[in-house]
């Protein structure tokens, strides 16, 4: 599979590296580094406990091959 992965930083490479052991194609794009250039913003998330750059990425591979489209997938560090 095709996959653009947005963002260069440790979830986005985290994200790259998961994918790219599945074998997926993966094109990344990042504000000042990557395989294509583009303006992108960091975005803050007030409130919410930092998860692993890792569970985002598997967080991510489930998004995509998963066959539903639309739907919001939450992740969240819990104590549990």
């Amino acid at each position: 599979m095709k996959v653009i992965v947005v963002g260069t930083g440790t979830i986005g490479q985290a994200v790259r590296d998961v994918l790219i052991d599945r074998g997926d194609e993966v094109i990344s794009v990042g504000r000042t580094c990557g395989d294509r250039q583009a303006d992108v913003t960091d975005i803050a998330f007030p409130g919410f406990t930092p998860v692993p750059a890792h569970e985002v990425a598997q967080a991510y591979v489930r998004a995509i091959s998963n066959p539903g489209t639309g739907r919001i997938i939450k992740l969240h560090k819990t104590n549990s």
